[in-house]
């Protein structure tokens, strides 16, 4: 069994009861890295239509990664207000459940209550280096900001990436002009970043730049 944060562990049922365990003795407790434990990876993804969300918080959790922060953007379709918010969370975390114990993963994915894009923006600090998915003719290829991460020379063990992925249309042009100002004034490490030449759905994107981050760098 796992404790969601890393550690493995050796368990015997001491007793069961209704059907379910009543209590569990550990006989050993086994701390085992995971592959991903050199980067850090956050992805603040706008929350999309239907059920498409608990699709991707499923997939996040199976490739491995620390945090999601679903956003709400100035072309969000779907707005989550009031308790809505909690009952959303209680049931991503159900998913993330259900995903270790599919995964066999030893760390659980967290899930932030939903929150507008600009405060996302704002909890951004020094040390995080940033990706703002937005296609464009400034925008870096995915290739070469990945390669960026790590200079030759300059072993990073612990590195703290943040994603930036749009809604269907992407983030509009002041909602970028705005973060790219924000990250400037402050100066934190960030990149506008392309998919390459084709137009994605939201959820293709998140899939691509996570399973590709995954490959490349963890």
């Amino acid at each position: 069994m796992t404790d969601g944060h890393g550690t493995q562990c050796q368990a015997r049922i001491a007793d069961i009861h209704g059907g379910s365990c009543a209590r569990l003795v550990l006989e050993e407790r086994i701390s085992v890295p995971e592959v991903g434990e050199r980067v850090q990876l956050r992805v603040c993804q706008a929350i999309p239509r239907h059920s498409k969300m608990d699709f991707l918080i499923e997939k996040a959790q199976e490739l491995g990664v620390d945090e999601v922060c679903p956003i709400e953007t100035e072309r969000s379709v779907v707005k989550v207000k009031g308790a809505d918010r909690e009952k959303k969370l209680i049931r991503w975390q159900k998913i993330v459940v259900e995903a270790v114990k599919q995964s066999g993963s030893l760390r659980a994915l967290r899930i932030d209550l939903p929150c507008s894009f600009r405060d996302a923006v704002n909890v951004v600090e020094a040390h995080h280096r940033v990706a703002l998915f937005h296609p464009g003719e400034e925008s870096l290829a995915f290739n070469a900001w990945a390669r960026n991460l790590e200079q030759p020379g300059e072993p990073q063990p612990h590195l703290s990436v943040i994603l930036f992925l749009g809604p269907e249309g992407g983030f509009s042009e002041n909602e970028v002009a705005w973060a790219e100002a924000n990250f400037k004034e402050r100066k934190i490490a960030y990149n506008r970043v392309g998919l390459g030449q084709a137009i994605l759905k939201s959820d293709t994107a998140f899939l691509a730049a996570i399973s590709a981050i995954r490959l490349m760098i963890l």
